[in-house]
């Protein structure tokens, strides 16, 4: 029963992903975006086990980019590594809101991998493109944790 309640939370998780992702799509693509879907990486400072529905999330939200396959390695790549990083990190602390800055940080910093993809298909400068888009991915990180903190108050996110 435990694991079909964890394949229906990731896959509602997901979903919301996609639904968040899809309904702002102008503004989540490109060298500068607010992805306000990517608040929900701040599920796994909680639990770990939503990592799967998120990774499927951006998955399937990136197979309607207007960057095609490139989405699919360097964006899908992106939450892989940071999500993945930041899981890693946060197995030894304790303390929620420094595991929400892990998680917050890691997201951000593996961005250059979205900037190399932007540099690729679209010859745009690296570093500054790198900049964009952290600063869309932080945005979207401190707002996550401040909505998570919320959600968080009502419903147990540990679980």
């Amino acid at each position: 029963m435990k694991k079909q309640k964890n394949i229906a939370i990731n896959g509602i998780i997901a979903a919301l992903y996609v639904v968040i992702n899809t309904v702002l799509g102008a503004a989540s693509f490109g060298a500068i975006q607010l992805r306000l879907s990517n608040t929900l990486y701040q599920l796994v400072a909680f639990n770990k086990k939503y990592y799967f529905g998120i990774i499927l999330g951006v998955f399937i939200a990136n197979m309607f980019s207007p960057l095609g396959w490139y989405d699919l390695v360097f964006g899908v790549g992106t939450s892989i590594l940071g999500l993945g990083a930041a899981i890693f990190i946060n197995k030894n602390i304790k303390n929620q809101f420094i595991k929400q800055l892990v998680v917050a940080i890691s997201a951000t910093f593996f961005t250059f991998l979205v900037a190399i993809e932007l540099n690729l298909v679209l010859n745009l400068p690296f570093l500054m493109t790198w900049f964009t888009v952290a600063l869309g991915q932080l945005g979207s990180q401190i707002l996550g944790i401040i909505l998570m903190k919320v959600i968080s108050k009502r419903y147990d996110l540990t679980k």
